[in-house]
C-alpha cells in the first residue's frame, strides 16, 4: 500500500486566464491591493499616468501590465508575476498571462507554472459572447490550463457594475460556465475541485464590503473542502486551505524554465521556473536540458525570501553564476547533473484527442504542427498516425489515412528541434502536450513514449 501524501507548506500559484479585454488584469491588480501587497500611494501613481497616457480606467492592471508597451497598447503581452504574502503566511504567486490569440505561447507557457486557475469572463453579453466563440480565448484558456496540467479552475465574472449587479446575469453565466469548465475536463464534483464563482467589479468590488452592498444576494457560491462559501474573490483566497500535497519530492528533479536574467550588484545569473518534481539546495550541481550545460547553484530565493530547499510547486529563482542569461531560456528543464536526466527526445508516441482541424478537414500523416509541453514550445512534424481509437481507448483502426475533430488516436511526431519530454508516466508536467496550428488548439493528450 502506498503512503499517504505528503502535505507541505502553504503556497499556491495562480495563473489569470480569460478572453482579451474581459478586465482580468484590472480584477487582478485590485485584488492585489485589496489584500495589502501594494499601497495607496502606488495606485494613485498610476491613475495619475495611465489618465495622462489616455488610459484612465487601467491604473489596476498597470500592477501586473509592467512593460511600457503593454500599457501603451492596453493589453498583456508578457508573462507577468506578482508575489503575495497574506496576514495568514499563504504566499501566492499570480501569474497574469495574455488574453489575445496573438499571444497563446506565452499564455500556454504561463499556465505551466500555475496549480490554480482563474478564469475570468465578462458580464457584458457582447464581450462574454465573443470569448465564448470558436474564434474566443474563454473556452480555449480553459481546454489548455487542463492540458498543461492546472488542478482546478475557479470562474470570475467580471464587470458587474456594468450590467447592473444583475443576479439574473450572473446565474446565466453561472450555468454557461459550469457545463464549459466540466467540459474540458475539469472535476467539479470531488470533495476538493468543486466549482466555484464569483462575481465582481474589477474597479469596484473584489472585497467582502463592496460586494455586499453592491451583490447582496451573493453570499458565495460553494461549499467545500477548499471553499467555505465566502461572498468575495479576497475571501476565497484568504481562507482557502491551500496545502500542498504531493508525493513529488521522491521523484528526480525537474525545473521548468520560465527565463533568466543577469542581475548586479555581483549576484550573477539568476535562471527562474517552477518546481515540479525533486528538490533542490544550494550547493547542488544542476544541468539544463537540452543544452547539456552545468553549473553550480549558489542560492535559491522564493518571493525575494532565501530558501533553504526548494520543493515542487515552487515558483524559484536560482542563482547560477558561471552561466550567463544568455546560455538559458524558457522551455529549457533544470535536473540534477549526472542523476535521472531529462531527455532530449528524438521522437515521441503521443494519445491525442482531436479538437479542431484548419477549415474543418482532416490530418494526416506529415502534417506539421507546434506542440507545447511545459514551457517549450516546438514545431513537430506528424510521423505516422498509428491507431484510431474510440471513447474508452480501445482500437477501432489500424494505421488510418487521417484523423478528424472528435477522433481519439495514438500517433508517432518527430520534433525539429532539441526539446526535453518525458512519458507522462514519468512525470506529468513534461508528459503533457497540447498541437497548435494557425491559431487554433488543434489537439491535446499525453506522451505514451519517447525515443531518446
Amino acid at each position: 500500500m502506498s503512503p499517504p501524501p505528503k502535505k507541505v507548506k502553504l503556497s499556491c500559484s495562480i495563473v489569470a486566464l480569460g478572453h482579451h479585454q474581459c478586465g482580468k488584469s484590472t480584477a487582478l491588480g485590485h485584488l492585489i491591493y485589496r489584500m495589502g501587497s501594494i499601497d495607496l500611494r502606488a495606485i494613485e501613481g498610476f491613475k495619475k499616468k495611465s489618465k495622462e497616457m489616455g488610459r484612465a480606467s487601467y491604473y489596476y492592471a498597470w500592477v501586473m501590465d509592467k512593460h511600457r508597451y503593454e500599457r501603451e497598447r492596453g493589453m498583456t503581452i508578457e508573462i507577468n508575476l506578482f508575489s503575495v504574502i497574506d496576514r495568514g503566511g499563504t504566499h501566492y504567486a499570480f501569474i497574469d498571462v495574455p488574453g489575445s490569440s496573438s499571444y497563446t505561447k506565452n499564455a500556454i507557457a504561463g499556465m505551466a507554472l500555475a496549480e490554480v486557475g482563474f478564469l475570468f469572463v465578462s458580464a457584458v453579453p457582447s464581450e462574454f459572447d465573443e470569448g465564448m466563440s470558436k474564434n474566443g480565448q474563454t473556452r480555449e484558456h480553459a481546454l489548455l490550463a487542463y492540458t498543461m496540467g492546472v488542478k482546478s479552475l475557479v470562474v470570475v465574472v467580471t464587470k458587474m457594475d456594468l450590467v447592473g449587479y444583475s443576479q439574473d446575469r450572473f446565474d446565466e453565466i453561472l450555468g454557461t460556465m459550469r457545463t464549459l469548465v466540466k467540459s474540458v475536463g475539469f472535476r467539479i464534483d470531488n470533495e476538493w475541485n468543486k466549482f466555484n464563482c464569483y462575481p465582481i467589479s474589477g474597479l469596484n468590488a473584489v472585497d467582502g464590503d463592496k460586494t455586499l452592498i453592491n451583490m447582496p444576494w451573493f453570499h458565495g457560491y460553494n461549499r467545500s473542502i477548499t471553499s467555505s462559501g465566502e461572498a468575495s474573490l479576497v475571501d476565497f483566497l484568504v481562507k482557502s486551505r491551500w496545502e500542498k500535497i504531493t508525493n513529488e519530492e521522491k521523484k528526480p528533479l525537474r525545473v521548468l524554465i520560465d527565463d533568466a536574467y543577469d542581475i548586479s550588484m555581483g549576484i550573477g545569473t539568476v535562471a527562474s521556473g517552477r518546481v515540479v518534481s525533486g528538490t533542490m539546495k544550494p550547493g547542488d550541481n544542476v544541468q539544463f536540458s537540452p543544452s547539456g550545460l552545468q553549473a553550480k547553484v549558489d542560492s535559491i530565493e522564493r518571493f525575494h525570501e532565501a530558501l533553504p530547499v526548494a520543493t515542487p510547486g515552487d515558483l524559484i529563482g536560482f542563482c547560477v553564476p558561471s552561466l550567463s542569461a544568455k546560455d538559458i531560456h524558457r522551455g529549457m528543464v533544470a535536473f540534477h547533473a549526472n542523476n535521472s536526466p531529462a531527455p532530449v527526445v528524438k521522437s515521441f508516441v503521443a494519445q491525442l484527442m482531436i479538437m479542431d482541424v484548419y477549415g474543418g478537414g482532416a490530418i494526416r500523416n506529415g502534417f506539421e504542427f507546434v506542440v507545447h509541453c511545459g514551457t517549450a514550445h516546438v514545431a513537430c512534424k506528424l510521423k505516422h498516425i498509428s491507431k484510431k481509437l474510440n471513447r474508452r481507448g480501445k482500437v477501432i483502426e489500424e494505421d488510418p489515412e487521417s484523423v478528424r475533430v472528435g477522433d481519439a488516436c495514438i500517433v508517432t511526431m518527430v520534433p525539429k528541434a532539441p526539446v526535453c519530454m518525458e512519458p507522462f508516466s514519468s512525470c506529468t508536467y513534461l508528459g503533457r502536450l497540447a498541437l497548435r496550428d494557425n491559431d487554433m488548439t488543434v489537439g491535446a493528450g499525453i506522451i505514451k513514449s519517447i525515443e531518446k
